[in-house]
């Protein structure tokens, strides 16, 4: 090849040319790849996969997830599946790019449970003596458990006095205290290392939650959090073949903590009754599985993405009356002592992270993890902040270790133009510093009634 720049011909140069990658499809016909539950690597193939790139310019995402490319070859390539979201018989996208310019979709995976048979007869007679008398001991130590023998004698001066907080300290439904019987509504659950499915379908069905798992098929997913994921998802009644549009929440880790936390979120829910507040429809478990909770699906999603959405065009009024709504559901949780602890634009509900959003918290949060339904009442104040600044980060220019130094000293979050000054009123009563001096959230209800009503 010869160039020539303004008719002056320059120095001859190579340019070679290299092919762009190519993968193939996870399946011609289904698109669709089976993966052992236990497998840490993914290898994909293709062709000229190395000719112009490294490993480095290659983003794999597996359901959003980053699998990061551990070895790379002409035909084919090696990801690593640690961090990936490990869920049983859900299809995971599979996407893969190039630098910013070369991106394709190779279809869908998924993860499930394989049992391998030993074919030596010596394995197998092993097996079975170990696993017989596994459950002898088991059989031994559950009788000794129940009969308080042994080890298992109760001390007579021992009393134990069981209450479920929505706190990250609860223990919950599978790590109850040692040597106490967990007890929930009159449901009943001896503490057992793990998960038992069995004994947690039992109690479920005590408190007339429990969903059998055929009932409930999985769709598309909707949402992530640090805690857990969300998926659109169909309900059958027993009774009807017509399928209820519902939302289905698990867990994304599988420490037993979260798994916990699920549960005891779940439990809580279950005796919510207001118009304002997300109910629990049921929880769904099943051998081999995690849990899943069953909430009313909302077609509009959470409040922030709404409000932030250019597609939605609410008034002040409109905004007003969200605000309103939210403090409705926060004076009805209020009324049977439950302390929301995470009140955001974001959260329908309390979702039981350890990491609390600092510039929602109250001063008294922040300095020693005091939550009450006045520290709610302060979160109440900024969701209406964000409400009037459809979706705005509040105290952006503010560190988060910085936080209570900023408030101590008297600042608060700026009234915008399009607030109007009484509801700015009510917002800074809600960020009084000592908590004696905030408004409940009945008075608050009254106040913000009285600024729509004045409106119509």
């Amino acid at each position: 090849m010869r160039l020539c720049l303004d008719n002056n011909p320059v120095k001859p140069t190579k340019l070679m040319i290299y092919p762009d990658p190519e993968l193939d499809y996870l399946d011609i016909d289904t698109q669709l790849k089976d993966i052992e539950m236990k497998d840490k690597l993914l290898q994909l193939k293709g062709r000229y996969l190395n000719s112009a790139a490294r490993k480095e310019d290659y983003k794999i995402k597996i359901n959003g997830s980053s699998c990061p490319v551990m070895d790379l070859h002409q035909s084919y390539l090696i990801c690593n599946l640690s961090n990936t979201v490990h869920i049983k018989d859900v299809p995971l996208l599979v996407e893969v790019s190039v630098g910013h310019n070369w991106k394709t979709v190779l279809g869908n995976m998924r993860f499930f449970h394989v049992e391998y048979r030993k074919n030596q007869i010596h394995v197998q007679l092993a097996a079975i003596c170990l696993g017989t008398f596994a459950v002898l001991i088991l059989c031994l130590v559950f009788v000794m458990r129940k009969k308080h023998l042994g080890v298992f004698r109760k001390k007579a001066t021992e009393e134990f006095s069981v209450v479920y907080l929505n706190s990250t300290e609860t223990r919950g439904l599978m790590d109850p205290p040692t040597d106490t019987e967990l007890v929930v509504e009159g449901a009943t659950w001896d503490p057992k290392p793990g998960f038992d499915a069995i004994e947690i379908v039992d109690m479920l069905k005590q408190q007339n939650i429990f969903i059998e798992r055929d009932l409930v098929r999985l769709g598309q997913d909707i949402g992530h959090g640090n805690f857990g994921c969300v998926y659109q998802g169909y309900l059958r009644s027993m009774e009807e073949r017509d399928e209820q549009l519902v939302a289905v929440k698990t867990v994304l880790k599988t420490e037993v903590q979260d798994i916990n936390a699920i549960l005891d979120e779940a439990m809580i829910m279950k005796d919510f009754n207001h118009a304002n507040v997300l109910s629990l429809i049921g929880i769904s478990v099943a051998p081999g599985e995690f849990p899943l909770v069953i909430i009313p699906f909302m077609s509009n999603g959470d409040l922030l993405s709404y409000i932030r959405s250019a597609d939605n065009k609410p008034t002040i009024k409109d905004l007003v009356k969200f605000g309103l709504d939210v403090a409705k559901g926060m004076e009805y949780l209020g009324s049977i002592k439950f302390v929301h602890r995470d009140l955001a634009a974001r959260n329908c509900i309390s979702d039981n992270k350890k990491m609390l959003p600092v510039k929602w918290m109250a001063p008294e949060s922040l300095e020693n993890g005091t939550y009450s339904t006045k520290s709610d009442v302060w979160s109440f104040g900024v969701v209406m902040w964000e409400l009037m600044t459809r979706g705005s980060a509040p105290y952006c220019d503010v560190n988060n270790w910085d936080m209570h130094k900023y408030l101590q000293s008297g600042r608060r979050l700026k009234r915008t133009d399009f607030c109007p000054p009484p509801l700015y009123d009510i917002m800074m009563t809600c960020w009084e510093f000592d908590p004696d001096d905030r408004p409940t959230f009945h008075d608050v209800n009254l106040r913000i009634t009285g600024l729509v009503e004045q409106e119509k």
